[in-house]
């Protein structure tokens, strides 16, 4: 296969296109290789033709027009794809909203043949950052910096070891979707109002720990509502409460969820009325919910502030009441500790 080799301190621009039946957003797209190795003091930039901060005015129309998030659509790892990537930045593109591929900025679908991920990457100023999909795909994705991206990483298929990176003002900073896996060890995430750390579908199977979260933002862990544990999943993160929202939160037959001392559970609250539902948790597998007497593990409101902080993201607006989630439920023939 064809094989690109960037040298430290290019600048590569993608076009932006307007929208509309005649144009098809720019995306470089990998089924050989992609070598783009920069320097600390050389890093290699992806970048909108409409970023007049790097290279100078590239597309000709002086100050008229600023570059934006989605700008372009991103870069492709494809199966089978290789590479590598250091001191790289890659920056407002990511999930094109005109017409082309919705990649993210950097998207590796590689399966077996992974791109080797190494120092100085930086991930701004796009729709969503990283993507990783394909059921065979694992990557290992460390010392990145993430911020103002709608998304981060979102981890749709296959698994990512996430260790290490930086997370700042993103709409959310890690998502991950159901039979996906790896570990999220060792990050730090900073978010602002309206924002969220993590959300990770119920029947997301890897680890999480050692994780920090700060800020006026949600500094929590997400589980989307209606989600289910088919698999056997671990809640292992102490310090970030995990939220499980409205309605149903289900440990199928033949699956448990582990949940490790220290750990904090918080449970949406519903203000009643047809189009709310509250939020329980129900289990027709195992629950192993084992804490300490150091390390209790505590199931409650998502109103509840005096643990894990202000998870609804209102302040001191609401206070935690008795009956504001449903409870947990073990149906017949559910087993646990």
């Amino acid at each position: 296969g064809g094989a690109l080799t960037i040298e430290a301190g290019v600048i590569v621009k993608l076009r932006y296109e307007p929208g509309g039946c005649c144009y098809t957003s720019a995306y470089l797209k990998v089924l050989g290789a992609l070598t783009a190795n920069g320097t600390a003091a050389q890093p290699i930039y992806f970048t909108s033709d409409r970023d007049d901060s790097i290279g100078g005015d590239s597309n000709g129309d002086g100050i008229a027009t600023a570059p934006a998030a989605g700008d372009w659509s991103g870069i492709r790892f494809e199966p089978n794809a290789t590479g590598s990537m250091s001191y790289v930045v890659i920056r407002y593109g990511g999930g094109s909203t005109y017409n082309g591929p919705s990649y993210s900025a950097l998207d590796i679908g590689t399966g077996s043949a992974q791109p080797v991920l190494g120092a100085g990457i930086q991930i701004t100023n796009n729709i969503t950052g990283v993507a990783v999909s394909g059921p065979t795909t694992n990557v290992s994705i460390s010392g990145a910096t993430f911020a103002r991206n709608t998304i981060g990483i979102a981890l749709n298929g296959g698994s990512a070891a996430i260790i290490g990176n930086t997370f700042t003002n993103n709409g959310t900073g890690v998502q991950a979707a159901a039979g996906t896996g790896g570990s999220i060890t060792g990050n730090t995430f900073t978010t602002t109002t309206g924002q969220t750390a993590m959300s990770l579908n119920a029947g997301y199977l890897g680890t999480q720990s050692g994780n920090t979260s700060t800020g006026t933002g949600i500094n929590a862990i997400n589980i989307p509502s209606g989600t289910a544990i088919t698999g056997n999943a671990n809640w292992g993160q102490v310090g970030i409460p995990y939220v499980v929202n409205s309605g149903s939160l289900t440990v199928n037959a033949g699956a448990t969820l582990t949940i490790q001392p220290g750990v904090i559970v918080k449970f949406q609250y519903a203000p009643g009325g047809c189009c709310y539902t509250s939020a329980y948790l129900r289990v027709q597998g195992a629950l192993v919910a084992n804490g300490t007497a150091a390390q209790p593990i505590y199931f409650t409101s998502v109103r509840d502030d005096s643990l894990g902080g202000d998870s609804n993201g209102d302040g001191s607006a609401t206070a935690a009441a008795a009956g504001d989630w449903s409870g947990i439920r073990f149906d017949s023939g559910a087993t646990g500790s």
